[in-house]
């Protein structure tokens, strides 16, 4: 109990701070307001010559957090399970109908008999929203650390990471 404690804890300070960052950059996100809502996104990669599909879901608000969850998060591919995920994005350019940004999120894996271990997952994705054709598009990064590893120190990272291109549409109520 005392490492759920302990998890809650960490991604509470580590929401905190980034928020607390991009609260600051409120000019450069209303740059970007056409990224704000939420996408279906679909993932998919290759692991070893095996093709590996995903579907997720990424809300990006107005105050600069971000929101994930993935179906993978029951454990595929001899991954372990894992939470949904929070952060922040920014805005890293605007031009033309088009928004850039950056998100870093985070989520918590469970321990399974393979891996004992629950880690911090840190999602960093970086993608282009066109509002005129309705794309999402970009990259993401996916590295762990153990639950008492900082996930903002690239040094306390684990070696090896994922790294995959993600593709979606915004998510919109029909008329």
């Amino acid at each position: 109990m005392t490492r759920i404690y302990k998890s809650v804890a960490v991604l509470s300070a580590a929401m905190m701070a980034s928020t607390a960052a991009t609260a600051q950059d409120d000019i450069e996100l209303s740059a970007c307001i056409d990224a704000v809502g939420s996408y279906l996104l679909l993932r998919v990669d290759q692991d070893d010559g095996e093709e590996r599909l995903g579907r997720m879901v990424l809300s990006l608000t107005n105050g600069g957090h971000a929101f994930f969850t993935d179906s993978a998060q029951v454990g595929l591919y001899g991954k372990q399970p894992f939470t949904g995920g929070g952060g922040a994005w920014k805005c890293i350019g605007a031009e033309d109908g088009f928004a850039s940004i950056k998100a870093l999120i985070l989520d918590f894996t469970f321990s399974t008999p393979q891996d004992p271990q629950p880690k911090i997952t840190r999602l960093d994705l970086e993608a282009t929203y066109d509002a005129r054709q309705d794309v999402f598009e970009g990259n993401a990064t996916l590295r762990y650390t153990p639950l008492s590893g900082n996930p903002f120190d690239a040094v306390q990272m684990e070696d090896g990471k994922d790294e995959y291109s993600i593709t979606g549409q915004r998510i919109s109520v029909p008329d």
